[in-house]
């Protein structure tokens, strides 16, 4: 295996029709989950209401993301949106959906998840959006810290269409900044159950330890 240098620079570029190759390999990476969203109907809206975005290395994608509107037909029908609905009663009309993140194995995912959820901000404010949520399968690892670290919360852990349990994420406009009650619990990544009902009871997950423990507040 080659071995990646410290120094290592990469190119972040919105995929077009010319990348669908690229687009296909991501779409399945994730045929292995008991429903995979990103169908071949739902790619193409993705196409036509929102964007795709990929992590280059000499040419090589190595990482891929995509951002879309909540109204996105595909979405907007699907049980996870109404799970949404569920923890909030309302979906926010402006809020984007940032799709799953894919990194390719021998590279450290931490840094790409901090990476794209600069790049969703970004997007987010571009598109004129206030919220953005973020669900991913808990079958996939995920180092949550580089989320928390860019101001995204841990609002749920559900199981979505099919039932697959994904954590939910949210980031809101000024969601850094606002007041909590100190009231605190501390919970194993691992402890799914505990998790789940954590945050039915109004708790949110901000920030993890070095043992993958989940802070929580409220």
């Amino acid at each position: 295996m080659e071995r990646l240098d410290s120094f290592r620079t990469f190119k972040i570029r919105r995929m077009l029709k010319p990348d669908m190759d690229f687009i296909s390999r991501y779409q399945k990476q994730f045929d292995f989950l008991h429903h995979n969203p990103l169908s071949d109907e739902a790619v193409a809206q993705i196409m036509t209401f929102g964007e795709f975005w990929g992590v280059f290395d000499k040419g090589r994608c190595v990482s891929c993301t995509c951002i879309f509107p909540q109204s996105t037909p595909f979405f907007a029908g699907s049980a996870a949106a109404w799970q949404l609905r569920d923890m909030w009663e309302k979906i926010p009309e402006e809020m984007q959906v940032c799709g799953y993140l894919w990194v390719e194995k021998r590279y450290e995912p931490l840094n790409f998840f901090r990476a794209a959820a600069k790049l969703w901000t970004a997007r987010r404010e571009e598109n004129g959006a206030r919220e953005l949520v973020y669900m991913h399968p808990a079958h996939i690892d995920i180092p949550m810290g580089g989320l928390f670290r860019e101001d995204f919360l841990l609002e749920g852990l559900r199981g979505l269409d099919n039932l697959v349990p994904h954590w939910i994420f949210v980031k809101k406009e000024c969601s850094g900044n606002k007041p909590v009650r100190q009231e605190e619990k501390i919970c194993p990544a691992s402890d799914t159950k505990t998790v789940s009902k954590l945050c039915e009871h109004g708790y949110v997950g901000r920030a993890v330890d070095e043992k993958n423990n989940i802070l929580f507040r409220r």
